[in-house]
């Protein structure tokens, strides 16, 4: 279930087009965790040859290690450790990055429930998600997984022109 804020971006005048989700790609950003609470970075790079502009919500969802896909409830804003700038366009030059960071509260994994094993991060104005591995994480080890389960929450900011700038 996705629950999105209804904004409208209007890109400054002379800006780039938006970005053409066949030249963007994407990956996970690193992983913290603290006092009960997990973040996660995400990044998307213009591989492109040109500029070209991006703004809003990162679409995301979790595969469980069954094979199924994760039921928890994907929602814009300000995670725990982490804050929410608000959808604003960047513009992304060749080879650049945009990030943003998802947040959670920890989930019990004592009962050895279905983990996350990959989260599904769509391009900004794409249509097909690309599937990543907890496992590409960097750092993390070949069997590892986030305690991101059925019935979960995961909030996530809008995408900004520095990793910094989210914490």
């Amino acid at each position: 279930m996705r629950v999105r804020r209804v904004a409208v971006v209007v890109p400054p005048e002379g800006a780039p087009p938006a970005c053409d989700p066949g030249v963007l790609a994407v990956r996970l950003h690193g992983a913290d965790a603290f006092t009960g609470h997990r973040l996660l970075g995400l990044a998307v790079r213009n591989a492109g040859d040109t500029a070209c502009s991006l703004s809003g919500y990162p679409d995301l969802a979790f595969r469980a290690a069954s094979g199924e896909l994760v039921d928890a409830s994907v929602l814009d804003g300000d995670p725990f450790g982490a804050r929410d700038l608000g959808a604003r366009p960047l513009v992304l030059d060749p080879g650049a990055e945009a990030f943003a960071v998802a947040g959670w509260g920890a989930m019990s994994t004592s009962l050895d429930p279905d983990v996350t094993v990959a989260v599904l991060l769509t391009p900004p104005g794409g249509a097909n998600p690309v599937e990543l591995p907890v496992t590409s994480i960097p750092g993390y080890a070949p069997g590892s997984s986030l305690d991101v389960l059925d019935g979960g929450e995961v909030t996530v900011t809008a995408w900004a022109a520095r990793f910094e700038d989210l914490l």
